[in-house]
């Protein structure tokens, strides 16, 4: 249905801030000599589009207007909320300045006669503050467990973003992924800085001091002063640090694929950087920043539209491991908070019987695992439970005939997707950090012909990969950095919580456990099958390349299917809500300093 766009004051708005944006991305452009002509265009392409164009079918159409109209009226409720609490908020902005100046001092004082230790301030600073927020929250934990969350995020990620190196090299793969965000940046003038371009050529060398343990606060703040200098210099269109595409570590091949949505995020971020000509530090920081705010962001919706279950999913989002993939250039924050959030939308459905399932709530259950496996299409197994949805939830016939048609013809988008190139093209030779022998078409081949023999070592290595004593390797992992020692501690608190954090009328999910449980085991069944074909040797007893991490996305789904409903809570829900989300970030804290902060 369209809408008539008028110049009001949302019309007025939604103008502004698209050209703000697009004056940005021309601000943080570079043109070097001889600059082929079809940039110019694009450029100018984009120009007419976000200013023009984009306002106007975003005003145009009734749906996104009504959405624009309510996210302005949400932020104007917030203002005016806030200006009614100003004087608590003054209240409370002045003991977080205060407790920072004061922690200031002190480590002035005892560093005295040497460079101030910023990155061991930003840590101790984050470990204050959180410390600060539990207490002034301390009666509203239960009732606000999703803002809760939030802020434990924020400052967790926060912590970790300002106190860790300003280099790839710390969390898995974070040189692609910072190669694949800047090649979305850089679309536009196809110029790489040389700074962005060092940074991934002394992947290696700055790699192997992260895990040998062999750096220093001086050589880590040497080395991001020159890459400062380098950033200082591009600014000023030095054309010697600048390089085309074909000159330069990275460019356009990685920019090919559909999981490039997931940098969309980041990559604006450092397009505002940029605009505004911040050093590289910032820019690189800002990056990361925008990752955690928009993890924060969908996983906040996501807790809140739970009606019970809120602390389990939040213990899970702030898991050590999940903390670190949200604080830094990777994809797998995008995978994690959307299949949260679509399993959301799933479970709260069902935490409400009395209600009939609405075209929206499907519509946003099918968008976020859509868009969740995007990156990582393994993931689809996911929607396998979005099959067993009870009748009585929807409104007719009709509507449950409309519901599996859209799961059936997402399933097929898949296919043709992701499973179609793969059966006309083959497996190719798979990726070759698995070491030698690696053939991805001769191991499906294999598999083929010794079907039994594969379905032993997967049995197997499924026994060894699910168990309890393997735990760390999915809740304290931190990357590069290394992995904590109370991951083990994290899984008993997931299990205690998932039969706390639970309704107290009971309900016959029977249906459920199962499609749960088999989802997960048909998802890491695949999981392990997938490294097995391209990161595993041809007939190899050792499945490797199997990261702990790829259980995070179903560990939520599968331990809410493990809980039972009925358990009645006596004591304050608020200590339950401080005492998991406090010991989830303690655990953070310890193993974050243990692993980094201790050694600067």
């Amino acid at each position: 249905m369209k809408k008539e766009v008028k110049w009001d004051r949302t019309a007025l708005i939604v103008e502004v801030c698209c050209i703000v944006l697009v004056g940005l991305l021309d601000l943080s452009l570079c043109w070097m000599d001889g600059m082929l002509a079809y940039h110019k265009v694009l450029v100018v392409l984009v120009n007419v589009v976000g200013i023009i164009i984009f306002p106007w079918l975003l005003l145009h159409f009734a749906w996104t207007r009504d959405a624009v109209e309510k996210a302005l009226a949400d932020l104007e409720q917030g203002w005016q909320k806030i200006r009614k609490d100003h004087q608590k908020i003054i209240k409370y902005a002045a003991y977080y300045v205060g407790l920072w100046l004061g922690l200031g001092v002190i480590v002035r004082i005892a560093t005295h006669g040497t460079v101030f230790p910023w990155w061991k301030y930003y840590f101790f600073a984050g470990c204050a503050s959180l410390i600060l927020t539990f207490w002034l929250m301390r009666r509203q934990m239960a009732e606000k467990t999703e803002g809760a969350f939030a802020v434990t995020a924020l400052i967790l990620g926060l912590t970790f973003i300002l106190s860790s190196p300003r280099i790839v090299g710390v969390c898995w793969d974070d040189e692609t992924h910072f190669v694949r965000t800047i090649s979305i940046v850089s679309m536009f003038d196809s110029v790489k800085y040389e700074a962005e371009n060092k940074l991934v050529e002394d992947f290696p060398q700055l790699n192997q001091q992260i895990m040998d343990k062999t750096y220093s606060y001086e050589s880590l703040r040497e080395y991001s002063q020159t890459l400062d200098g380098l950033y200082d210099r591009a600014h000023a269109d030095n054309q010697e640090v600048l390089r085309p595409y074909d000159e330069a570590t990275i460019g356009y091949k990685s920019l090919g694929g559909i999981y490039s949505i997931a940098y969309i995020v980041p990559a604006i971020a450092i397009i505002i950087g940029k605009g505004l000509h911040l050093s590289f530090a910032h820019v690189f920081l800002l990056g990361k920043i925008s990752i955690l705010l928009a993890y924060t962001m969908i996983i906040y919706y996501a807790i809140k539209r739970l009606r019970y279950g809120k602390i389990l999913m939040s213990v899970i989002a702030l898991l050590p491991t999940s903390m670190v993939l949200a604080s830094s250039y990777s994809y797998d924050w995008w995978v994690i908070a959307l299949t949260l959030a679509g399993t959301s939308y799933y479970i709260g459905n069902l935490q409400r019987p009395e209600e009939t399932l609405q075209y929206r709530d499907l519509f946003m259950m099918v968008a976020c695992f859509a868009l969740s496996i995007m990156p990582k299409w393994v993931y689809c197994v996911m929607l396998l439970p979005l099959f067993f949805f009870p009748k009585e939830k929807f409104k007719d016939k009709r509507q449950r005939g409309v519901w599996y048609a859209f799961l059936i013809g997402g399933m097929a988008i898949i296919f043709f997707l992701f499973v179609l190139p793969v059966l006309h093209h083959g497996l190719g030779m798979g990726d070759t950090r698995g070491g030698e022998g690696i053939n991805a078409s001769e191991q499906l081949w294999w598999i083929l012909q010794l079907p039994g023999s594969y379905l032993q070592k997967l049995i197997g290595f499924m026994a060894g990969y699910l168990g309890f004593n393997v735990a760390p390797l999915y809740t304290t992992n931190m990357g590069y950095l290394g992995q904590g020692d109370y991951g083990i501690l994290l899984l008993i608190l997931i299990a205690v919580i998932l039969y706390l954090d639970r309704g107290e009328e009971k309900r016959k999910v029977t249906w459920l456990r199962i499609s749960q449980w088999a989802t997960f085991l048909i998802l890491v069944a695949v999981i392990v099958t997938v490294f097995y074909l391209v990161y595993t040797p041809v007939g190899g007893q050792v499945l490797q390349g199997c990261q702990g991490r790829y259980l995070l996305p179903v560990l939520f789904p599968l331990a809410y299917s493990l809980g039972i409903d009925g358990i009645s809570i006596k004591f304050d829900k608020n200590h339950m809500v401080m005492a998991a989300l406090g010991l989830t970030s303690l655990v953070f804290l310890l193993d974050y300093y243990t692993l980094y902060i201790s050694y600067l």
